[in-house]
């Protein structure tokens, strides 16, 4: 009789540990399927576009019966462009790379990191002028749009390579003019662990304040001219600069 109570309790527990761990799996099984799905990722903010690219891959589009419209819209999402609505302006060219030439200057950089708009590289900017000029000439004049985008894809391709190739020749200049504009700096640094004062010269006396003074116009005066020098190499004989 003892014997026969012990294996009905045995049973029991063993029922109730199967039930309870299939209860657990359930609840894990429903957990997982009300799991919300990821986000998707999403591009950073600056990201280069390769102009040369985009216009063949239209061109591409184009030639396989794609509409105009249509051809653009994919070829831009692809690359990672937000979209916009409609597509093309009047003048046949993409709203999205029409608002990314009329990004110039500093103020204009501030207000896209602020609202979250793309940007663009210098090398991508020089040339892209001449990719929207292509559209509206093949937009006006009827001329086939794939044919002239390959040409321009090719020029583009070519003005990218001796761009980048301008930009490397640069980086030398660029970095000794940095060092040059620190060494201030750096000498009323040594100075003062020299125990000299030079900041009590310089705002102590008259004639440490006309130093002081000529050398802050001469500092800027330089990055200015630097500045002016570097954009000047940066944009001679490139694709698309406007005289």
């Amino acid at each position: 009789m003892n014997a026969m109570i012990a294996v009905l309790a045995g049973l029991s527990l063993a029922c109730a540990l199967l039930s309870g761990g299939f209860s657990r799996r359930l609840t894990v099984t429903q957990k997982a399927r009300e799991r919300p799905p990821r986000k998707p990722l999403k591009l950073p903010k600056r990201h280069d576009i390769d102009l040369g690219v985009l216009a063949s891959e239209v061109a591409t589009r184009l030639r396989a019966g794609m509409g105009v419209e249509r051809a653009w819209r994919l070829s831009l999402e692809r690359s990672g462009l937000p979209e916009r609505v409609p597509v093309l302006d009047r003048q046949g060219t993409p709203r999205v790379l029409v608002e990314l030439e009329n990004q110039v200057g500093l103020v204009a950089e501030v207000r896209a990191f602020l609202t979250g708009a793309p940007r663009i590289s210098h090398l991508t900017r020089v040339a892209l002028p001449s990719l929207l000029a292509a559209t509206r000439l093949t937009w006006q004049t009827g001329a086939p749009m794939a044919d002239v985008l390959d040409e321009c894809a090719e020029g583009l391709t070519e003005a990218g390579e001796a761009q980048s190739a301008r930009e490397i020749a640069l980086q030398g200049p660029k970095s000794t003019a940095t060092m040059l504009a620190w060494l201030p700096l750096v000498g009323l640094g040594l100075g003062i662990m020299m125990r000299v004062d030079p900041l009590g010269f310089l705002l102590g006396s008259g004639l440490g304040r006309i130093f002081l003074a000529a050398g802050i116009a001469c500092e800027i005066l330089g990055l200015v001219i630097v500045r002016k020098m570097v954009r000047t190499a940066q944009t001679e004989g490139a694709i698309g600069r406007q005289s």
